[in-house]
């Protein structure tokens, strides 16, 4: 309910008191007739009483005059009085019943009435008998003392008929006078009420005119577009924006129906939101465009709210933002294009630059595990040093484009700090022999054995750091050292360094590091050669990690490189139970040989495997594509089988599903399948697990490498 203003309070208030004076005059009205009834009521009984006294006057004068003169026309008259004291008394009776006291005062004139009339009937019975001589003067007095007390019986009757004659005039006269002041004081608050209302009436219509002024000015400066609509696709009314923005008159744009300047790929959704604001539906937001008198569209967002037959809208041109959204849109889409083009150039340069390495790499594994002499071994070795500078660049590349990609996920194994720093460090022994280096490892011993984190991913940072310290040291010593920073929880900040005797930097040089292919200056790349794609490869595999890394050097003096990461560990963890297990997989070896399958299309590359693979005892078969290697499996038993991607007729993911199925099929156990390639992308990953590959041996690999993966699934 809508709650009442001051103005239909005081109509309300004029009306109510206009009724209750009405009501008042009626129950005033019906007193008053009540009273003048009761006033009537009583003069009847005054008259009564009178015609009453009247009677018994008058048969007491015909006693008197038949007792004087013995005419018999008195006791006739005498009969015919009586007969009207009867009736009178009756008839007074009747007006006295409803007042107790008038009942018990006519009960009592009744039997004084009857003794008076018993006595004149006794009277005229002895005189007729007896003559004049017999009334005697006792009998006289006697009638006298009963005539006495019949009058006073009709006086007091009469006196109290008086008194409630003038108390029933005295109330009528209150009731008039009240009533009079309650019409004439009601009709005073009534009319004050009403001239009151009216003024305020007056009031409010000033301020809504005012109001509506001020809306009407709103509704026409307002630099949004501003509209009423009814439920027949109408506009009722538009403001100047709309007449200004889409060209029209206000006369053009209400005459016609609302879909006939909506753009014709609208108009099904803008019937949509009409037909919901038709059902009490507010609009929040929603788009549309609207033909401009030019032949151009504009595209509007609206706002509106339905209120009975007529829905108030708001919208905004917002063809400039679509505008900027569609060339934010079609940027996007070239950079996504653009990434997806680099995405795909990468792979395609690293499959192609791969599959020679695979040649160069495993022939000179091969060759080095057959007799040379010491020259055919140092260019033996000069060829594979080569190869590996060569993959270690393009490996550097594809990391820096995954960290960009957003596509480097990192992985959570349990691992010890202490095994860390001597397997990297191990891996640089050579280097560190043929410079006769020192190499110092410093352990912090607060630091848990068993550690939670991407070990793989520190042990790259490590190495890299370790790298160049070995790189740009010629005498002196490098050290590493591993430090508790702090803990929170189960979560600890590990803290590496690695320390150097070599050439140094200046503070214009460290202020170039950890960018892609940026080193400390020219001559230092031409010198020491490199990419500098370790250091920017390293700084985003830290920040991944929740941690920083950074530098302090000194020309001349050494460097020293620092990176933070946060690990998780469990007190309760045993160092012992990691170690172990690693013991048992690094003791385990090849005692029995196993039938492996190659799938490779490429002869160098199936050379090289099936080499590599026969020299660690293994029996070998080579289907050169998938369809091949399907029909091979169906009549074939193998142990492992190793899956190139890229092969014609049949790919190896096409090639790798269809040996699940006939493996899921058949309930046949499910035999390992690595993939045998040289694409080594996120996609070409996810790509190889998704069809049914277990791992991935990426190209080109080396006899370390083949050993591994074959421990890891054979």
């Amino acid at each position: 309910m809508k709650k009442l203003n001051k103005t239909n309070i005081g109509f309300i208030l004029g009306i109510l008191l206009i009724i209750l004076i009405g009501v008042n005059s009626v129950i005033s009205t019906r007193n008053l007739l009540k009273t003048n009834s009761d006033v009537s009521h009583v003069y009847r009984q005054q008259i009564e009483l009178e015609h009453l006294a009247h009677h018994i006057a008058t048969a007491n004068a015909q006693v008197r005059g038949y007792h004087i003169t013995e005419d018999s026309s008195y006791l006739t008259k005498y009969q015919n009085t009586k007969s009207e004291v009867a009736a009178t008394l009756t008839r007074i009776r009747s007006l006295v019943l409803k007042d107790n006291n008038l009942k018990d005062k006519w009960e009592n004139l009744r039997i004084i009435l009857q003794v008076r009339i018993n006595f004149l009937d006794e009277f005229l019975a002895e005189r007729k008998l007896r003559g004049p001589k017999a009334v005697t003067a006792i009998r006289l007095k006697k009638g006298k003392e009963i005539e006495g007390t019949l009058n006073s019986a009709i006086s007091e009757m009469l006196g109290y008929g008086e008194q409630k004659l003038q108390e029933k005039k005295a109330l009528s006269n209150r009731n008039a006078i009240t009533n009079y002041v309650i019409i004439l004081a009601g009709s005073f608050f009534a009319i004050l009420f009403i001239l009151v209302a009216m003024i305020m009436v007056l009031r409010d219509n000033a301020g809504r005119k005012k109001a509506e002024q001020d809306l009407n000015q709103f509704f026409n400066v307002s630099i949004d577009l501003l509209a009423m609509a009814d439920t027949k696709g109408y506009f009722r009314k538009i403001n100047p924006a709309f007449v200004e923005l889409l060209g029209y008159s206000a006369e053009e744009f209400c005459s016609k129906p609302a879909i006939e300047f909506i753009h014709p790929d609208d108009v099904e959704s803008t019937i949509r939101e009409i037909q919901r604001q038709a059902k009490g539906h507010t609009v929040m937001s929603f788009e549309n465009r609207y033909r401009c008198k030019d032949g151009s569209y504009k595209w509007l967002s609206w706002r509106s709210v339905p209120v009975g037959d007529i829905t108030y809208g708001t919208a905004r041109d917002i063809t400039e933002s679509k505008k900027i959204a569609e060339e934010l849109q079609n940027a996007k889409l070239a950079a996504e294009t653009a990434s997806k083009a680099k995405s795909e150039f990468l792979a395609n340069m690293s499959h192609e630059i791969r599959t020679p390495l695979n040649g160069i790499i495993g022939m000179t594994d091969l060759l080095n595990e057959t007799q040379l002499n010491s020259e055919q071994k140092n260019f033996a070795q000069i060829i594979q040093e080569s190869g590996t500078a060569l993959l270690s660049i393009l490996n550097g590349i594809l990391d820096l484009s995954k960290i960009e990609a957003g596509k480097i996920v990192l992985e959570s194994t349990e691992f010890d700090v202490r095994e860390l720093l001597t397997r990297y460090s191990h891996l640089l022994k050579g280097s560190l022999k043929s410079k006769n280096l020192d190499l110092q490892i410093f352990v912090d011993p607060k630091i848990p054995h068993v550690l939670q984190g991407d070990s793989n991913r520190i042990g790259q940072i490590l190495l890299n750091l370790l790298g160049n310290a070995v790189k740009f040291t010629e005498k002196g010593h490098i050290s590493v050292a591993a430090t508790l920073q702090s803990t929170q929880g189960s979560t600890a900040t590990l803290r590496f360094e690695v320390q150097d005797t070599g050439i140094g930097m200046t503070n214009a040089q460290t202020k170039q590091l950890f960018q892609p292919f940026t080193q400390g200056d020219g001559s230092t790349s031409r010198k020491y050669g490199g990419t500098g794609l370790g250091l920017s490869i390293s700084k985003r595999l830290a920040e991944l990690m929740d941690g920083k890394i950074g530098v302090e050097s000194e020309a001349g003096k050494g460097s020293t490189f620092w990176f933070t990461v946060d690990v998780t560990f469990d007190l309760e963890a045993t160092a012992g139970k990691k170690s172990s297990a690693k013991t048992e997989v690094a003791t385990k070896s090849f005692t029995v040989s196993k039938k492996i399958l190659v799938v490779e299309d490429n002869l160098v590359n199936q050379t090289i495997i099936i080499s590599m693979l026969k020299g660690l005892g293994h029996k070998v078969d080579v289907a050169s594509n998938g369809c091949e290697a399907v029909k091979v499996y169906k009549n074939y038993a193998y142990d492992l089988i190793l899956m190139d991607c890229q092969m014609p007729e049949m790919d190896g993911y096409t090639a790798t599903e269809k040996i699940r199925e006939i493996q899921n099929e058949s309930s046949e156990a499910k035999i390992p399948i690595l993939a045998f390639t040289a694409n080594v992308m996120t996609e070409d990953e996810e790509r190889c697990r998704k069809c049914g590959m277990d791992d991935i041996l990426a190209k080109p690999v080396t006899l370390d490498a083949l050993k591994q993966a074959m421990n890891k699934w054979v």
